[in-house]
């Protein structure tokens, strides 16, 4: 320690260690000499836990050598000179920053370990001054404010000063002081955040979420203000705003729209003690003419606990008017099962924390599991918040979740900002009849034991492979389906095909709508066998719902594998059976899809069929096609039996059977419409398709024939045909669009690729809507080629927007037709970034940041270069945000290389959250991040950053260590400086003008 030297200083006798004059003035004279230097100190104080309770205990003359002992550990440990005790038990430290958090761990586990017997703790709160001038005794006072925050907490050792905790008081006064003027001229107001339907992806309701917005302190966020109130019992003042203010909303918006969503508002205990609130509430509801179940209003733990039979008598008060009341942040607490057993709530808010590890922690999906399969056993719906992935939606979806919020659907806004925004992404809207039905459909449990218990008709005993389903006007759909089900499904059938068994123009499909028909009517539940793939299953259905706006059922249904019979009963039913059930054909085939293999099972008479002794699969078909195959379904007819593309087409169609319509010559000579059916099969190891070929009745025949008459050199239907085929054929990402290039219609692939849930989000948009192209010039004239000259395109390379990243595609795009006149386009792409990769057709070096997976400086290069061409085309704008995160040096010094590189990756993650959906994130070197992100209207790049800001600020464990990240951003525009330089210096210097605020503010202790 420079200028320091224990053996002519003033020392602490009993300790050893510096006196307090001394530790002052040295370690002021450190801070000092920072200035200019690669290294810094930290102030570090101590206080011992419980030490008035050992002395109580063993007695002074023992507390003296624990004294001892705690100052050799902080004094050794640290490596400094520079430590001094300044009262009682209460020590203070300069100490390098190097290793820091590491030291202060160890020094906390040492003392622990003198005194196992007790309960002697020692906490440490740390301070790490920002300025060379700064003084030693505000240092001190800082470090002692931050030990002091965490004074009682016995699982948290350590804390570092942050301006919070300085400025708290002064904070507080602000809040107390303008409370009333700010509810008064609207500077707090509601925002609302939309909850959805998990089964239909639809908005279902909003959260409201209270913002305090003043103009000169900028954005108050509900921790600083919300604690400040209901500690000084003001809180209601602030509810009773937000409940007038959402029912004005209300009235404002059924003027507007004519309908809306219902709303949730949190309460608090305060609420229930300082106002008459069930009458409050229900005269600002008749005021501005709100139905009562429009509003639901949440209350958490805590609420209830102070006063349970009060709060209860409230709750059934406003659950009588017709007021929903929910259960928020359930699982947060330790009283919340009580609570559960002893209330009627409706609704149970799943607490977002347990999606906080969702990714890593297995067993997170265990305890949601049983949550969801608990609370719906009590009769009582769920919703989760916090969902921030479209593998957490999947999830909470698969385990039967009914209502999901979170940042992965929409990020609070105010009400029109945020109704907009649905709106663009397509988002639609529940109405009241929907609701209503989807309610019902949510109370069958698809985790537990008795799925229907809470329909009053509980069929099952054992957990089942179980499936929700809707039918609709002779369609049938899965809305959900439980692990069981999805397992069962795959092991019958890998390629299996959601839906694809249920179609009605299969039996399958006939006899289980008719099922359907009969559990509805019968008010009972009704069962059927049938053989999938070689598998006997039973079906149970029981009809859940029924929606008369809609015209829709839905029904459960369980499957088991029927095991009434043993192996050998059966095979001697088959046997028995097997000769009748062949008398409805007139033909059965096996033909091996390796072309070779062929086998006659059944035949009626030799005359409808070829003479094939010996002969391959591949030779028994050509024989057919020449012999006996009418001349104009001969192609189709070779497509049909084309062996080469069997498997793919099967795969492809996500259907069991394949069924065609051919004119086959019959035994006297005639050409008769016959159906033949395919089914994939198996047998000793080889791949077969067996096919059967029934004569048509004479109905089908007619229709067939009168088919045939109107189609007959109708080009258009051979278009559509095509089209057809090449739909069904092709394993990529498809797309068809109008002729004005608005997307109508997309296949699965497609919209996983882009993170769609439904093609719902796409419909009517075209690329330019979408913002997944910096450049959409390029694809738009492709498309105009297409449209206006008929022209298709093949290959053509391009660039799109896929989560944060910029992929690279290859797309083909052909015209559709209808009538001879072109209406449209359809077209495919695959994406080739990583072959273009390996194959070094980018750049010898990689783009890609290696520890967070965005993009780096050298990708940032190329990228920005397309935005600015963009602007020069269209003089679309774009927004270059610079987010830096304050005091990363010192993070890494203190608390290693390992955790800073966790602390990069945890704001990254949190950027690409709030950011990814139509922006570009860059690592642009060390602990800085650029955003890039095109806009039409300044006001969404002012929301963005709010929150990055919220996001980050959210953040507070890294790496099981409590870590408190700042970040200051800066943010240029591109319209104003026409520059790259000046693009990137103008949001560089913005972004140290904040950190300079920050600075400030920890220096003031505001």
């Amino acid at each position: 320690m420079e200028n320091f030297n224990p053996k002519t200083s003033e020392i602490d006798g009993l300790l050893g260690l510096s006196d307090r004059e001394t530790f002052y003035n040295f370690a002021q004279n450190n801070i000092k000499e920072c200035a200019g230097h690669d290294r810094s100190y930290a102030i570090a104080y101590f206080d011992i836990e419980n030490f008035k309770i050992f002395n109580d205990n063993f007695g002074y003359s023992e507390g003296d050598k624990l004294l001892a002992d705690v100052a050799k550990i902080i004094k050794e440990t640290l490596d400094t000179e520079l430590a001094a005790r300044l009262h009682d038990d209460h020590f203070v430290a300069c100490a390098s920053t190097i290793g820091l958090v590491a030291k202060i761990k160890d020094i906390h586990t040492q003392i622990r370990n003198l005194k196992k017997k007790t309960n002697v703790e020692i906490k440490a709160g740390l301070y790490v001054p920002q300025d060379n001038n700064e003084d030693i005794n505000k240092c001190v006072d800082k470090a002692k404010t931050a030990c002091i925050s965490i004074k009682n907490c016995y699982d948290i050792p350590f804390a570092f000063y942050n301006p919070e905790m300085g400025g708290k008081i002064k904070r507080r006064q602000f809040i107390l002081d303008n409370l009333d003027m700010a509810i008064e001229k609207g500077y707090i107001q509601p925002y609302y955040q939309p909850i959805v339907r998990s089964l239909t992806g639809k908005v279902c309701g909003w959260e409201t979420l209270v913002r305090w917005i003043d103009p000169e302190q900028g954005m108050i966020y509900p921790n600083e203000f919300i604690s400040v109130l209901e500690e000084t019992r003001l809180i209601h003042k602030l509810d009773k705003c937000i409940i007038e203010s959402v029912a004005k909303d209300y009235q404002k918006i059924m003027n507007e729209r004519g309908n809306t969503e219902p709303v949730s508002i949190n309460l608090s205990r305060i609420d229930f003690e300082l106002l008459d609130l069930v009458n409050e509430v229900e005269a600002i509801r008749k005021k501005y003419n709100v139905p009562a179940d429009m509003m639901h209003f949440e209350i958490t733990e805590s609420i209830v606990m102070k006063d349970p039979n009060f709060i209860n008598e409230k709750v059934e008060e406003f659950r009588d008017l017709g007021y929903e009341v929910w259960m928020d942040d359930f699982g947060s607490g330790f009283s919340s099962l009580n609570l559960l057993k002893n209330f009627d709530f409706d609704m149970v808010k799943i607490d977002m924390n347990f999606l906080s590890d969702f990714d890593t922690n297995e067993k997170s999906k265990v305890v949601l599991n049983n949550v969801i399969s608990m609370v719906k056993e009590l009769g009582i719906h769920t919703l989760a918040e916090g969902v921030e992935t479209k593998e957490q939606y999947e999830y909470l979806k698969s385990i039967g979740c009914e209502k999901l919020q979170g940042f992965f659907i929409s990020r609070p806004m105010k009400y029109l900002e945020c109704y907009k925004y649905l709106e663009t992404n397509n988002r639609a809207f529940e109405s009241l009849e929907e609701r209503e039905y989807y309610d019902e459909i949510g109370k069958v449990d698809i985790l537990g034991q008795n799925p229907l218990h809470n329909i009053n008709r509980g069929i099952y005993k054992a957990s089942l492979p179980l499936a929700v389903i809707e039918e609709k006007n002779g369609h049938i759909s899965l809305l959900n389906t439980n692990s069981s089900y999805d397992l069962l499904m795959k092991e019958m059938n890998p390629d299996y095909v959601e839906n694809s068994y249920f179609s009605t123009g299969t039996d399958y499909g006939r006899r289980f709508l008719e099922l359907c028909h009969e559990c509805k009517l019968n008010e009972s539940t009704a069962t059927m066998d049938y053989i999938f793939m070689g598998y006997v299953i039973n079906h149970r259905v029981a009809h859940i719902s029924y929606n008369e706006a809609m015209d829709s059922d839905a029904y459960i249904m369980s499957l088991r594998v029927d095991k009434r019979y043993t192996i050998e009963d059966w095979e001697q039913r088959i046997n028995a059976s097997s000769r009748q059930i062949f008398s409805f054909f007139e033909c059965i085939d096996l033909f091996g899809l390796d072309g070779d293999y062929f086998e006659n099972l059944y035949l009626d008479n030799s005359s409808n069929h070829v003479y094939f002794k010996d002969g391959t699969a591949n030779e028994v078909l050509k024989l057919l096609l020449d012999t006996k195959i009418y001349k104009d379904d001969k192609e189709k007819f070779a497509r049909f039996m084309d062996l080469n593309t069997m498997r793919e087409r099967f795969k492809m169609s996500g259907e069991s059977v394949l069924v065609g319509y051919f004119r086959i010559m019959n035994s006297h000579g005639k050409y008769m419409w016959k159906i033949v059916r395919l089914t994939l099969s198996y047998l000793h190891n080889n791949e077969l398709v067996m096919s059967c070929v029934i004569p048509c009745d004479k109905e089908t025949e007619e229709i067939l024939n009168e088919r045939y008459q109107k189609n007959t050199n109708n080009k258009d239907y051979i278009e559509k045909t095509k089209l057809g085929e090449i739909i069904d054929s092709l394993p990529f990402g498809i797309f068809w669009k109008d002729i004005n290039r608005r997307f109508i219609g997309a296949n699965k692939m497609f919209l996983d690729y882009y993170g769609f849930e439904s093609v719902d989000e796409i419909l009517g948009k075209n690329d330019e809507d979408m913002g997944w192209h910096i450049n959409p010039e390029a694809f738009k004239k492709d498309e105009l080629r297409v449209i206006e000259l008929g022209k298709s395109t093949k290959n053509v390379p391009g660039e799109c927007i896929v989560h944060g990243e910029i992929r690279k595609i290859r797309a083909s795009k052909q015209p559709l037709y209808l009538n001879n006149e072109i209406v449209g386009l359809m077209g495919y792409f695959v994406d080739v970034t990583d072959d273009l990769e390996t194959q070094n057709d980018l750049k010898e070096l990689s783009i890609t940041d290696e520890l967070t997976g965005v993009y780096n400086k050298r990708g940032f290069n190329d990228i920005i270069a397309k935005y600015m061409d963009q602007y020069e085309i269209d003089r679309t704008d774009f927004a270059m945000i610079m987010v830096d995160i304050d005091d990363f040096k010192l993070i890494n010094d203190m608390y290693g290389h390992g955790v800073g590189d966790k602390v990069l990756k945890e704001v990254c993650r949190a950027l690409k959250i709030i950011a990814a959906e139509s922006s570009v994130i860059i690592r642009y070197g060390g602990d800085e991040f650029v955003i890039l992100h095109q806009f039409k209207d300044k006001s969404e790049i002012d929301d963005l950053i709010s929150d990055i800001n919220v996001a980050i600020g959210n953040i507070k464990m890294v790496d099981d260590t409590n870590i408190k990240i700042c970040t200051s951003t800066g943010m240029s525009l591109y319209s104003k400086v026409n520059s790259l330089e000046k693009l990137i210096n103008i949001a560089d210097e913005r972004m140290y003008e904040t950190k300079k605020i920050h600075k400030k503010k920890k220096l003031e202790g505001a």
